[in-house]
């Protein structure tokens, strides 16, 4: 069965803590109580010796008799460290001993000889006592003679208690922190792995091409950035998806067209229904709708061709007055039919950019054929180029119908008729702005439009400035 990543956290987590707490139960006691015990060793040691200076302190000749008239200091040792102390001379006799209830005898059988290297006695002490005691002494001389010993008794007991208040104590934090470590994955769940499974499900969505599927996160993190791109890629999946349906409905409808016509008079022309002296007027026909087909084709051959990161730009330095001018001369019979004329503004007699000289004249034989089109006889087109802020602006502006106000966001798009435009428009393929938008996108420079309805229409795009020494 597969478990989440959560579920292997918690396992994991409860594994190491589990383990944590047998090591702790076990090596971790183990540890502390011998540290308690070598502490209570080393305080019965200082005491039995502080007890024992007594004597070698005292100016008296006989060193038992002054720790018996010290006995209100050596009850209060014994009083402060909860220990037993007693003095005995080397025949075995207790001469004192804090312990009130314990009677004083002789202890025949003492000889420091049983203690360990340590000089540490662990157990009974001799069946003195009915439970395991820490036993230590510290002798008492007289000169170079040793007359007897301080002997000091601390119950092991003492030891189980202070490594049970640390146990005790240590197993309570051990529990706050565990609550705390269990808060933290819950935490970490919501703020993590709640949103992770979101992405992860929604990642499943697209991929089984679900691209209407949006994530859906409340919090503004790291996590929403990845789930926005995620629904950013997935919207334009789907747009692009929707785009290249339309764009191949577009090609279908815009090919079907021309190639009906095309059929229809040639079948026509082949059955007889089209007597012989009016054959020329179709066939005129026929060559006007393989012309749209021709351009059409090459539309679309352009729109491959153009890399909108730049890569198939040429760029070079060039004077765009002369570009403007070669591709007037192109429209002179339509403009002289139509009775159109244009009103040129130039900064200089040069005027030069840097771009991709074949390109622009592409950009501009669409901007003006598309002004040409639309423009009512006898009309004037105004073509301008200036600069500003450093960069260059060519204006065409012309006085035709104008663009619709809801039509000019889609003017851009591929195959796109405004109503307007429908009835003058009859060869144009809906591709001429797509592909000049694409070829100044690709310059990285931009290109706007402003029009009104019955009043006119002008475009305006930038481009690099160049210099007259750059040109080759």
């Amino acid at each position: 069965m597969r478990r989440s990543l959560f579920t292997r956290f918690i396992i994991s987590y409860v594994i190491i803590a589990a383990i944590g707490f047998v090591l702790m139960g076990t090596f971790g006691r183990s540890m502390i109580t011998d540290h308690f015990r070598k502490k209570l060793q080393e305080d019965l040691y200082d005491q039995v010796n502080y007890i024992a200076n007594l004597a070698r302190n005292s100016n008296s000749g006989d060193p038992l008799q002054a720790l018996l008239e010290s006995r209100d200091t050596i009850e209060s040792v014994a009083s402060i460290s909860g220990n037993e102390f007693w003095l005995m001379d080397t025949n075995g006799t207790l001469l004192l001993c804090t312990n009130s209830q314990r009677t004083l005898e002789a202890l025949l059988s003492f000889d420091p000889a049983d203690s360990d290297s340590a000089g540490i006695f662990f157990g009974r002490f001799y069946d003195t006592f009915s439970e395991d005691y820490i036993s230590r002494y510290a002798p008492i001389t007289n000169g170079f003679s040793r007359v007897g010993y301080v002997i000091g008794h601390a119950d092991y007991k003492q030891v189980g208690t202070e490594v049970s208040l640390v146990m005790g104590r240590f197993t309570t934090a051990s529990v706050i922190l565990t609550l705390m470590f269990a808060v933290s994955f819950l935490l970490f769940e919501a703020f993590y792995f709640r949103p992770m499974n979101a992405i992860r499900k929604g990642v499943a969505e697209v991929r089984a091409g679900n691209l209407s599927h949006r994530i859906e996160l409340k919090d503004k993190t790291e996590l929403t950035d990845i789930a926005n791109t995620i629904d950013y890629m997935a919207a334009s999946l789907q747009t692009y998806g929707e785009d290249q349906r339309k764009f191949i409905a577009n090609v279908s409808h815009d090919f079907r067209s021309p190639l009906t016509s095309i059929k229809g008079y040639i079948e026509a022309i082949l059955d007889g229904t089209i007597p012989k002296e009016a054959q020329d007027k179709y066939l005129k026909i026929v060559l006007n709708e393989t012309d749209r087909l021709n351009k059409l084709t090459q539309g679309l051959l352009d729109l491959n061709t153009i890399d909108k990161s730049g890569a198939l730009l040429t760029y070079t330095t060039f004077d765009i007055l002369h570009s403007i001018k070669k591709v007037l001369a192109t429209f002179e019979k339509r403009c002289n039919d139509k009775g159109i004329t244009f009103d040129l503004t130039f900064p200089a007699s040069t005027f030069y950019v840097y771009a991709d000289v074949e390109k622009i004249q592409q950009v501009l034989y669409n901007l003006i054929d598309n002004a040409i089109k639309f423009s009512n006889s006898g009309s004037v087109i105004f073509i301008s180029a200036y600069m500003r802020h450093e960069k260059a602006f060519i204006s065409i502006k012309d006085q035709g119908v104008g663009i619709p106000a809801e039509s000019l966001p889609k003017i851009w798009e591929r195959f796109y008729k405004s109503d307007a435009s429908r009835g003058k428009d009859k060869k144009g393929t809906g591709l001429g702005l797509s592909i000049t938008k694409d070829i100044i996108t690709a310059h990285k420079e931009n290109i706007d439009v402003i029009s009104t309805e019955g009043v006119g229409t002008e475009f305006v795009f930038s481009l690099q400035p160049g210099r007259k020494e750059e040109e080759r």
